[in-house]
């Protein structure tokens, strides 16, 4: 087991939110992130890091987000959007 530093813009938050994951793969991190991507249309982006490598980012920088409607769906990156799907 890793763990895993994800931080999560969301804009309802000043700041970002920190969750750590205890997880056996980089990649059961990603779709971890991922989940917490989609949960919300206000989780914009989260980066993960283990230890002081950052590993990837999922999503959109915040002024990105702020240029859409809201209502167009969850702030994901079309480069990302593949990984969400598993491809």
């Amino acid at each position: 087991m890793r763990t895993y530093e994800l931080v999560l813009d969301d804009d309802r938050y000043s700041a970002p939110l920190t969750v750590y994951l205890a997880a056996r793969t980089a990649g059961r991190a990603r779709a971890f992130a991922a989940a917490i991507l989609l949960r919300s249309p206000h989780h914009l982006r989260v980066a993960a890091f283990a230890g002081y490598e950052h590993l990837f980012t999922l999503g959109e920088p915040r002024l990105a987000r702020s240029h859409r409607d809201a209502g167009s769906g969850v702030g994901v990156a079309p480069r990302f959007r593949s990984l969400l799907r598993g491809g």
